[in-house]
């Protein structure tokens, strides 16, 4: 049910994008609370695969923005669950940093020690419906990157992937906030 549940929010979401209907709401919150509130609901299916999953975060942890935290929470989600998902052993690394300035900018970066993705493959990786050749097969919809760059660069930010094949992947996004 939580598969079908997924499936239906991710096209539904991206039907919102194609039509301009999504919404990115601005309402104070708290980048470290919002974060670890999703690396928790996450722990479940890393402990489930044996990978250690740990986060950490640089900043004032008590720091509050004005910004959408339910997409923050989603775009994590989604990257985890990938991450989590074409990992097999070893881990999974969420670093994060909130630079506070005149506008506050957090920094977060998604490592994961699986089976990487080679350089053709990276071109398309944000493409809707798009998985990549390791990811035949898997249960999925090619919609969760599409999405997570969409729900970024909405808020201004840009997002983005390093990898190689045998070495696993780093998601790095960042969202500039209003304090």
């Amino acid at each position: 049910s939580d598969m079908v549940l997924r499936t239906l929010n991710d096209t539904l979401d991206a039907a919102k994008m194609e039509n301009s209907e999504l919404k990115i709401n601005a309402e104070p919150f708290q980048p470290y609370n919002t974060l670890n509130q999703v690396v928790e609901s996450m722990s479940y299916s890393a402990t489930k695969k044996q990978l250690d999953l740990s986060y950490n975060f640089k900043g004032e942890q008590e720091a509050t923005v004005i910004g959408d935290d339910f997409r923050i929470k989603q775009v994590l989600v989604n990257l985890l669950s990938n991450a989590i998902k074409y990992n097999n052993d070893g881990s999974v690394t969420i670093n994060a940093e909130l630079l506070q300035g005149e506008i506050n900018t957090l920094q977060v970066d998604v490592r994961d020690t699986g089976k990487g993705i080679s350089a053709d493959q990276q071109a398309n990786l944000f493409s809707k419906y798009y998985q990549t050749s390791s990811a035949k097969g898997q249960v999925g919809t090619g919609l969760g990157l599409f999405i997570c760059k969409q729900l970024v660069e909405m808020q201004d930010g840009k997002i983005s992937v390093k990898s190689s094949p045998a070495a696993g992947s780093t998601f790095s996004f960042f969202i500039p906030y209003k304090k």
